[in-house]
């Protein structure tokens, strides 16, 4: 184990596959804060800015109808996107939906989506201390919700 992840003291593991472990009595918390600072570093010129939001207009994500919009270079735009999917999956999936809406315009990104990007990470430089608690649990009960409709962006939920 001392040869793949960093250890503490106690010999539990304080950095593992480009996370930082912070380990207390009753829970532990997962954070990415060296992979946040390098993607601000490429992407911000290091510096996110004062505290932002996640985007909340939704009309951000929907299909442009104009292509004169696009960007020039895609390939930037999937490599900040696919970075953003990979802190999601690990440690912050409130940028979960975001991160999803924004790989479906990887063929056909425009200037928006790529500012959108921009703000999602933006976001994440503001709240790069906090991350993913893994606590035990008290109360063993499964909540589940879902939309029956499955209908998609553009659609409602039939059930109310």
């Amino acid at each position: 184990m001392e040869q793949r992840a960093e250890l503490d003291k106690r010999g539990r593991p304080s950095n593992l596959l480009g996370m930082e472990l912070h380990w207390s009595k009753k829970q532990v918390v997962l954070i990415q804060t060296r992979l946040i600072e390098s993607m601000i570093s490429q992407h911000l010129d290091g510096s996110p800015g004062a505290k932002h939001s996640l985007p909340i207009n939704p009309n951000t994500y929907r299909k442009a109808e104009q292509t004169k919009d696009k960007i020039e270079k895609p390939a930037k735009y999937q490599s900040l996107v696919g970075s953003l999917l990979f802190v999601a999956r690990m440690t912050r999936p409130e940028i979960s939906v975001h991160v999803n809406l924004l790989g479906r315009k990887a063929k056909d990104a425009t200037n928006t989506h790529w500012k959108t990007a921009l703000q999602v990470l933006r976001y994440l430089g503001s709240t790069k201390s906090e991350g993913l608690a893994l606590r035990k649990p008290q109360d063993l009960s499964l909540k589940i919700y879902t939309d029956a409709a499955y209908g998609g962006e553009d659609s409602r939920s039939q059930t109310g």
